[in-house]
């Protein structure tokens, strides 16, 4: 008898292991939130020519992301951000973030002026984080505009933060880096199973992403990993690049979703304080 409750409390707590380890989750299945921007196609070359339009990966990945905050947000950002025009935004972006032929777009011109443009279009609802690698090539932040906001926190970029952002319905942008390049995208989507519950992105757990992709406007997917806990998330796009820096916006809660918040906690710390 005694081996069989032992049995039946191994298979219980396995149980509640393996559904803790578990996270998955996708902001838009049927690619229908997000912008389908393309960098290469025949607009944005006919607008800038070719060769720019290779490096306008950063604008066009906050282009697709601002439509998905405008789809997901009606009542907060309403048509505002893009005015229907995907193209004229993205033009825009590259124009407030130095976009070029030779560097594309700089990390924190983009983390910098992204806020600044949808400020300038719907202000005061909108609240921002970011993480960016320390210590690697172009770590160092000289956006002349103004010094770096304390909401864009100096440290590896974590799947903690990517998970928490998603699982809020928040727009995101990562830049993924590899020997002599880097690219932009639109994060939608995570899945991971932690099979050993270490917190570890291991290789063998087979995570993935999808993103929207601005080289070609369509959702993509790439294996997620990293070697030790604090180490870089690592990826298999272009055939093995790390995430360096990770951006996310999301409307500021309403007063009403405040305080119904407010009282839901209360609610909470009454129940657990009852016998």
């Amino acid at each position: 008898m005694r081996s069989l409750i032992l049995i039946l409390l191994v298979i219980a707590l396995s149980a509640v292991s393996a559904d803790a380890a578990s996270y998955n989750i996708d902001n838009d299945p049927g690619h229908v939130l997000y912008g389908n921007l393309d960098q290469n196609g025949a607009a944005m070359v006919t607008a800038l020519g070719q060769d720019l339009a290779n490096q306008y990966c950063g604008p066009v990945a906050v282009t697709n992301s601002f439509r998905y905050l405008e789809n997901k947000y009606p009542t907060v950002y309403g048509n505002n951000l893009t005015s229907g025009n995907l193209v004229g935004t993205a033009m825009g972006l590259g124009d407030l973030m130095g976009t070029d032929f030779i560097n594309g777009t700089w990390w924190d011109d983009l983390i910098w002026y992204k806020m600044i443009d949808l400020e300038s279009k719907v202000p005061g609802m909108t609240d921002y984080q970011a993480q960016h690698m320390p210590g690697w090539n172009w770590n160092i932040w000289d956006n002349p505009a103004a010094a770096k906001p304390a909401w864009v926190e100096s440290t590896v970029p974590t799947w903690q933060f990517l998970w928490e952002k998603l699982v809020n319905c928040e727009d995101i942008e990562i830049l993924m880096n590899w020997s002599g390049g880097g690219h932009f995208v639109t994060v939608k989507s995570f899945h991971w199973n932690d099979a050993d519950n270490d917190n570890i992105i291991d290789i063998a757990e087979n995570a993935t992403f999808d993103y929207i992709n601005p080289w070609t406007g369509a959702s993509g997917v790439s294996s997620i990993w990293q070697d030790s806990l604090g180490n870089p998330l690592e990826t298999n796009y272009a055939s093995g690049a790390y995430i360096s820096m990770m951006v996310s916006e999301t409307p500021v809660p309403e007063p009403a979703a405040i305080t119904l918040l407010g009282l839901g906690a209360l609610g909470l710390i009454r129940r657990r304080k009852s016998p």
